[in-house]
């Protein structure tokens, strides 16, 4: 799922020219151009039928993180706005509020959106 996910963002030129990478469930490898962008599957939920058929992995619905990383707050901000307008176009995302925050730890800025999609939503 998320790898359709990540095929769907980079589908969408406005994001990819903002971005200087889109990673799966890693790092940013060193020299990645800011802001950036991780998604991390946080789980999948399999779906099944009312006798308890498992549809299969395709069909699971899944919860993924996507974090945008970058040094300057206002670049994270302007791709986070990207991504949650085209996130919005098929998933649902639970906060209110996206999360983004200045981290000690790495001296960059992240934010942070959680979305749930059903495969079938993504194109």
């Amino acid at each position: 799922m998320s790898v359709a996910l990540l095929n769907w963002l980079l589908a969408d030129t406005a994001i990819t020219d903002a971005a200087g990478g889109v990673f799966l469930d890693q790092v940013a490898p060193a020299g990645t151009a800011d802001p950036y962008i991780r998604l991390t599957t946080v789980d999948a939920i399999p779906e099944q039928l009312h006798d308890g058929t498992d549809l299969g992995e395709d069909e699971d619905y899944t919860r993924v993180q996507i974090d945008i990383w970058g040094a300057d707050s206002t670049a994270v901000t302007a791709l986070r706005r990207l991504v949650r307008a085209r996130v919005m176009q098929v998933g649902s995302i639970p906060d209110a509020a996206p999360r983004q925050a200045y981290d000690d730890t790495t001296g960059r800025f992240r934010a942070s959106l959680d979305v749930q999609f059903y495969p079938v939503d993504v194109p």
